[in-house]
This record gives structure tokens, C-alpha cells and sequence, in this order.
């Protein structure tokens, strides 16, 4: 027996205005580490154990990375202006003033985290200021079409791996936020059948099943303000849009039956203006609601539809900038340790453990 809209309303759990109202903010990440790149945050530092630390150089990659300086920069007060523009043609860039500015006028009643290192820290910095509770979901984990690369990576690619749940709730539990607001990792321990969970070989299906179950969950929220910080894939799934690192976009969901697309509302000054493409909306047939897209962070923008030419040449183009940056910065390392002066230890060796290594953070 079909379920009226009216009986929907009267049945689901409401908070504030309720789930007809609901709006939630997505977030990217910020930046990641990268090896031989990009450096991990000092405040980060301790986060990984040694083992982890050591899998990852073996392999000359970083395993789950954390965030860089930049990064957590990007996501509190913003990067410096003249650095955020060249880094923004590559995404990682953030907002003018950060994103902090703009998750405290949002102020979330809960923040839903990937489980992923990059992520998780994300949250936790972008919003230490707020007793919001983190709940942490296995479902918005990075999407790939395959993890291991055709098979040349069998342990999966470092960058996508993800640690067990009681290695994240310990040194989650390291580094608490500076109002005390808690993580929780119920759902984590509840619906996952191994506390090392992450499975290289899990096809591109099961993880949108598992995307699919985090909407579900979303939905049946009881709060009206969440916060969602993820991945660039998972949020092209949700919104059919590129969001940069530390960026973001607001939806909302209203019950308006089997409608599943809707034009850009354009106005002026707005993020929008000036497009005028339909955009497809997340729709969550547990509760016959959609996700429409109401605002959008400097800078973000529409994606061409997957495997088309342009989209491609987007993809070529941004791996061509970011190439070029990273032979650029290889070169700076190259001649600081050309010019740093000999010692006994051995040219560029700093003689005593005290001296502090220059920390370069390219994207």
C-alpha cells in the first residue's frame, strides 16, 4: 500500500522544522599529504604508528595520508591569497578567509565523516570548535572504479586504503577537538563484520551499495543541519559536481515525489550564474526525497558528464598542472640541498637533530 506524503511527515522524526526541511552541507577534504611532496601537518604527525608509516615509504606512497599545514590553513583562517590562486587551478586552494568562517554561520546539529584519515581530520579541525558529535560512516569512503589498479597493486593503492576501526577510534581519541565534542563510531563497529574492514579487491557496486545505505541513513536522520565531509568522488556521485578541497555545497531535501532534476536556480553574484544545465539530484528512495542544490562555495564547478571529451580534457589538464608543480618543487628541493652548506655528517645533513627540516608542501 503506496505511503501519502502526509503520512511521511507525520511518521518521520523531527527536529527543528523536520526532515521537509532538512538542509545538509557537503565538504571535501582538504589537502593530503603526498610522498616526496607533500608534507604531513605537524599537527598530525603522531596520528599513524610507525608500522603504517613504514608501509607506506616501502611502497614510495603514503598509506591513508593525513593533511598538510596547507591544508588545515585552507580549512580554518584560508591559505594566503597569492598562493591560493595557482593553487586553486588544481583544486586545493580552498575559499578567501577559509572554510571555517562559513561551517560556524552553518553551525550542524551532527557532522558525518568518511573514516578515512584525510577526512576524519578534516572534520575534526574544520569544526573543533563545535560539540556537534562525528559520526563516522564506512559508506562515504573514496569511490574508484578499482582499487587496485588492475591488479598491480593487491593491497589496494596506499592513498585509498583505509586502517582498521580500533587503530581510528585510538588515535582519533589522540587528538580530541578543543570543545570536547565526541566521535562516534557506532555505526563503524555496529554494521562492519571485521574491525579491519577495508577490502582492496571490493568492486566499484558494492561501494555504491555502501554509498547507497549511507543516503538511506541520512535521511532518516532526525536533525535538520548535517554536515558531510568526504571525497571528490563520492560528492560527484551525490551532487554531479566537482567540489575543490576544503569547498562546498548545500542541498536541500524536500519531499517533491518522483522529480529527480531541476534546473540551476541563477542568481546574481551566486556561485550559479550564468549556468544553466539541469542538474541531476541525489534521490533516496527510502523516503521518495531528493537533494537539490541550493548553494555553492566560490569556485565550484559543473562537471561534464562522465567520459565525455571535455571531461577528460579536464582531467588531462589538471594532471598537466599538477606534474608541472610537482617537478618544480622537486627542483627547489634539488638546489637547497646543492647549496646547503657540507658537514661532517655529509652535504645538506644537519649536524644536530635540533636544526628542523625545511617542510615543503607542493599539491
Amino acid at each position: 500500500m503506496a505511503t501519502s506524503s502526509k503520512q511521511r511527515q507525520a511518521s518521520a522524526p523531527k527536529i527543528g522544522e523536520g526532515v521537509g526541511n532538512k538542509k545538509i552541507m557537503f565538504i571535501r577534504h582538504a589537502e593530503d599529504e603526498v610522498h616526496g611532496v607533500r608534507a604531513c601537518a605537524t599537527k598530525f604527525r603522531k596520528w599513524h604508528n610507525d608500522r603504517v608509516k613504514s608501509a607506506g615509504e616501502a611502497e614510495g606512497a603514503v598509506v591513508d595520508p593525513c593533511l598538510t599545514d596547507r591544508g588545515i590553513a585552507a580549512l580554518t583562517t584560508g591559505v594566503d591569497d597569492d598562493e591560493r590562486d595557482e593553487l586553486n587551478a588544481m583544486g586545493y586552494g580552498g575559499m578567501a578567509g577559509g572554510l571555517q568562517q562559513h561551517v560556524k554561520q552553518f553551525n550542524p546539529q551532527v557532522i558525518l565523516s568518511s573514516p578515512m584519515s584525510r577526512s576524519l581530520q578534516s572534520a575534526l579541525v574544520a569544526f573543533d570548535w563545535s560539540k556537534a558529535p562525528i559520526v563516522v560512516h564506512y559508506g562515504l569512503k573514496e569511490i574508484k572504479a578499482d582499487y587496485t589498479k588492475g591488479g598491480t597493486l593487491p593491497k589496494g593503492k596506499p592513498g585509498v586504503r583505509c586502517m582498521p576501526v580500533s587503530y581510528l577510534k585510538e588515535t582519533a581519541a589522540r587528538h580530541p577537538r578543543s570543545s570536547k565534542g565526541a566521535v562516534d563510531w557506532t555505526i563503524m563497529e555496529n554494521e562492519l563484520e571485521l574491525d579491519d574492514w577495508f577490502d582492496p579487491t571490493e568492486t566499484h557496486q558494492s561501494m555504491c551499495k555502501k554509498l547507497e545505505k549511507f543516503r538511506e541513513h541520512l535521511t532518516r536522520r532526525r536533525e535538520n543541519r548535517i554536515a558531510v565531509v568526504t571525497h571528490g568522488g563520492v560528492l560527484r556521485k551525490l551532487l554531479g559536481l566537482g567540489v575543490g578541497h576544503s569547498e562546498f555545497g548545500i542541498v536541500d531535501v524536500r519531499d517533491i515525489g518522483d522529480s529527480i532534476t531541476t534546473p540551476v536556480d541563477e542568481k546574481p553574484g551566486s556561485a550559479q550564474e550564468g549556468v544553466t544545465e539541469s542538474h541531476t539530484m541525489l534521490r533516496v528512495p527510502s523516503e521518495n526525497n531528493v537533494f537539490a542544490i541550493t548553494e555553492l562555495s566560490p569556485g565550484t564547478r559543473v562537471v561534464a558528464p562522465p567520459g565525455s571529451t571535455d571531461e577528460l580534457e579536464n582531467k588531462r589538464a589538471r594532471r598537466a598542472v599538477k606534474d608541472a608543480y610537482a617537478a618544480k618543487v622537486k627542483r627547489r628541493l634539488s638546489a637547497d640541498k646543492r647549496a646547503a652548506p657540507k658537514t661532517a655528517h655529509g652535504p645538506g645533513i644537519a649536524p644536530s637533530t635540533t636544526q628542523s627540516a625545511t617542510q615543503v608542501t607542493a599539491p
